[in-house]
Order: structure tokens, then sequence, then C-alpha cells
């Protein structure tokens, strides 16, 4: 019986020549399959931005990428495209809508110079009437090129007037397009019409043409007075995304969700007041580690502006600003070093953490620059003998001089939070670094080997410790008897050794029979 063999390569190791960052990579000078797709990632560069890295004179260094950099490039290339295919649209749709304009004048100039026929073409514009396009007759001395001229102007009327269906459709079941003041009074969209009552507004708009309603419902998605917009045949909430279909289920609506954009006149005010010692939330009563973790929780309370990108909702229309940085991408570089980024916000934290690091985290005592809020407190405490307020975990004795450690400790040994799961076995792990090293006991290869006894490992760190067995690096002291280990781990196999001796002691002396 013949048995099939089957040979599984090993993955690629080496440094990333786009993001130098050690680990699984892939060459880009060899064609790679991508969901049965072929894709040249030299050929993608080039193309997307005109680097040539066969050009580039880096020596031996083989032209490989990491997988991180390969999904920016793929989404760099589909953006372009998307990019380039929306723009053609635009122009081209640009420049039918100026020849229709320019062919509509020259037709209207001539209609009105022929004195044998007047209104060859009219479109019905009352509102209890069904709008199509009308041809009388014919005049017998028309020419056949104004003939043409008037063919396409029926046309063109026809298709700016074909979705005009949907607009009588939502005037049927009681929608219309209307603003919302800051003094919470309702308005017209075509008029300056204003009323305190949605349902006056609603009378009032019967007195517009179905074309102008059909106008303002497609500008409602354009203006910041308009908590609404035009979706198919109902009007759809610009924060929370909610659909309503008859009048009844908007004025309900309007009442209980864009109450929230009014808590008073001023819009740039949050609707919700916070002391700076305020750890507990006023509306469910949660409490907070710190202050910052609680004003970010009162996004879930107050959802007033929704991103479009990721539909994560904010209080204020500043908090939603900021936020739409983080989908920023492109090329970002920063002003004090050659180092360039895809996002705005990686920039700026490369730039608070290797530029500005000193000038935010100085030790107020000796000037001394350190890298992080953690590294400044640690050396207030070692250095200057400086009591520093500690912050205690409820559920254990550990204590830490920051916030975030404690949030980490209790989400991570408390709650056991594993959100890192390991799609090859059951593992899963609090931090993604985590995860990574861990992969490496699947996927990885022993490239790291001891000088001394040729011994290969997956991990330099798993080198290291096994190097202390050749240098006599016995660190690992038992508190018990002194002896001391070279690794850890037969310390731990030793202190069973005391554990069972206490046993043996406490016990009963054995007499014979």
């Amino acid at each position: 019986m013949d048995t099939e063999i089957t040979v599984e390569s090993f993955p690629l190791l080496g440094i990333c020549n786009l993001c130098l960052n050690d680990g699984v990579v892939k060459n880009m000078l060899t064609e790679q399959d991508y969901n049965g797709k072929p894709e040249l990632y030299t050929d993608m560069l080039l193309k997307c931005f005109a680097i040539d890295v066969t050009t580039v004179e880096i020596g031996d260094t083989k032209r490989v990428m990491c997988e991180t950099c390969i999904a920016r490039l793929r989404d760099s290339v589909e953006f372009k495209k998307q990019a380039q295919e929306s723009l053609t649209k635009l122009e081209i749709t640009f420049r039918r809508q100026r020849e229709e304009k320019q062919t509509l004048e020259r037709v209207k100039k001539e209609a009105d110079s022929d004195d044998d026929y007047d209104d060859d073409l009219y479109i019905a514009e009352d509102d209890d009437s069904d709008i199509k396009p009308e041809i009388k007759t014919e005049p017998e001395d028309c020419t056949r090129k104004t003939r043409s001229k008037l063919v396409k102007k029926v046309s063109n009327s026809v298709k700016k007037f074909s979705d005009i269906s949907e607009t009588e459709t939502m005037l049927g079941t009681g929608l219309f397009p209307f603003k919302i003041r800051k003094n919470r009074t309702f308005s017209c969209s075509i008029c300056p019409e204003k009323s305190t009552n949605l349902d006056d507004i609603k009378i009032h708009i019967v007195d517009h043409s179905k074309v102008n309603l059909h106008l303002a419902f497609k500008k409602m998605i354009f203006s910041n007075s308009q908590r609404f917009y035009k979706c198919g045949t109902c009007l759809r909430c610009k924060i929370c995304t909610s659909d309503v279909t008859t009048y009844e289920e908007l004025k309900q609506h309007v009442e209980n969700c864009t109450r929230l954009k009014f808590p008073n006149r001023n819009w740039n005010n949050l609707p919700f007041k916070l002391e700076k010692d305020q750890l507990d939330c006023p509306v469910c009563k949660k409490r907070f580690l710190n202050y910052v973790s609680l004003n970010t929780h009162m996004n879930v309370h107050y959802p007033n502006y929704i991103c479009e990108n990721c539909g994560k909702a904010f209080a204020s229309k500043a908090r939603l600003r900021g936020h739409m940085r983080t989908h920023e991408i492109g090329t970002f570089p920063c002003r004090y070093c050659d180092a360039t980024f895809d996002r705005v916000t990686k920039r700026e934290n490369h730039v608070s953490k290797e530029h500005k690091s000193g000038v935010r985290y100085a030790c107020k005592r000796c000037n001394i620059s350190l890298t992080s809020f953690y590294a400044r407190q640690k050396h207030l405490a070692e250095v200057h003998n400086e009591e520093l307020k500690r912050y205690k975990c409820k559920a254990c004795p550990q204590s830490y001089i920051t916030p975030g450690h404690l949030s980490s400790h209790v989400r991570r040994d408390h709650l056991n939070e594993r959100n890192h799961k390991c799609d090859k076995c059951d593992l899963a792990f609090y931090t993604k670094n985590a995860l990574k090293m861990h992969m490496i006991k699947h996927d990885g290869e022993r490239i790291h080997t001891c000088p001394v006894c040729q011994k290969s490992y997956q991990r330099k760190k798993t080198l290291r410790e096994h190097l202390r067995i050749h240098n006599n690096d016995k660190r690992f002291v038992c508190p018990v008897c002194g002896r001391a280990f070279t690794q850890k781990c037969t310390l731990k196999g030793h202190l069973k050794v005391h554990d069972r001796k206490v046993d043996f002691d406490e016990t009963e002396p054995l007499h014979s029979i």
C-alpha cells in the first residue's frame, strides 16, 4: 500500500526590509498566492508608491517583508484603486452634467427663437399630479436637428425625475425634510418657516413642489442642522444610525434620541459635568480607577456623534474629530528625524516617546529626563526616597504606582482576561506580544545555537538562560538551605524537597510491631 508523504515547508524567518522587525517574512521577488490570486510585492510597491526595491543597494540582504507590511501594502493598493475609480466617476459625471446643461441652454434658445411652436415640452409640477414629461405635437417645419435636441431634452428630463417616486413614497408615509435648530425649534428645509411643533412643519411642507422636496431630501446628508438623511424610502438618524419609516416613529425618535444633543444652548459644552476627583459614573454608578477612564466611559451614555468608519460613539464633536485622526492613512514624516509613519497617531506617539519624553517626564528634583511616567515615579521612589501614592488592589495585597498597572493586574490576574487566542492550540494570552512569543513553538525554527555545546533553541532568551550552565552563573539561591542553581525551574524543583521534609518531620514517629 502506497503511503502519501506530505512535506511542509518551514516559514522564512528574517528581518523585514520595510519595518526592520524580526519574524516570519516572505520574499518580495517571487510571486505569492493570496486567496487564489497571484501577487508580486515588488510590482505592488512600484505601482502604489513608485518604490523599486530591486534598485536599492543593500548588499546581500534578501528582499523580504513581513505579513504586517504586506497587509498594509494590500490596503494601500486597494485604496489607490478605489480613489482612482471614484475620481474618474466624478469627472465623468461632471462632464456629463456640463454637456447636458449646455445642451438644454441651446435647445431653450432655439425653441424660444422659433415662432411656429410654443411649449413643445413641459413638466407637470403640480403637487397633486404625477410628474411625467409630456410632448406636444411637433411642428411640421421643425428641422431634424431641432427634433433630436428636443428628444434629448426629454430623455434628460426623464432621467432627472425618475427617482422622485421614492420622494412621493416618503411623503405618503409622513416623512419630509426638516431642520432642528439650536433652540429646539424645527424649520423647513426649503424656506425659513419655523415652529416649535414638528406637526406645523409637516402641514406647511405641502406648500412646496415635489421637485423641491426631492432636492431637499438629497441635501439632508450634508447639513449639520439636519439630524436625519434619506436612505432609500426611510430617514436614517445621523446619531444612532436607526431608520424610521413613518411619521409617528420620527416624532418618537426625535424626542428620545436627538434631545441628548441639546442639553443647553452651547453646543460646545458636554451634556454632563464631572469633577476632577470623581471616580463613579453619575448615570450607571460604575466606579473607575481614574478620572480619564470615567470621562471616556461617558461616551457610552451620550452617543451623540457616530464615527462612520468604525461605528464608535462620542459625546461631543470635538471628541469625534480627535478620534477621526486615527483613521487617517498616508505618509506622515517626523519633523525631528527621518522616520515616516502611515498614521498620524503613530507619528504623535513616536514624537512624544522619542523626542519629547524628556520634556514631559522630567524629574522635578534633579531635572533628569525619563522615558515615561512610570520611569519617573520609580526614579522618585528609588533615588529620592519619595513616598508615592500607591493604587492598592481590592482582591489581593498587591499595589502599584500607576492606575494603568493596577488595571492591567486586575484584568490579567483576577479577571483572567485572555483575548489573544492561539489558532493552533487551546492556549490564550493577555497580551499580543505573549501570543507572538508562544507562536514560535508552532512556527519557529531553532535558529539560536549554543556556541559551546551546539544545542539550538527557538528563542534567544532561552539560549541566554542555557548559557548560565556553561558560565556557572548560579543566581537562584534557595531561601531555606542556601544552595544556588543556574535556572529558576531547577530551584522550584528543589524547593519541593523542603516541603516534603517538613511534612515528614511533622508526622508521628513510626513504631515497629
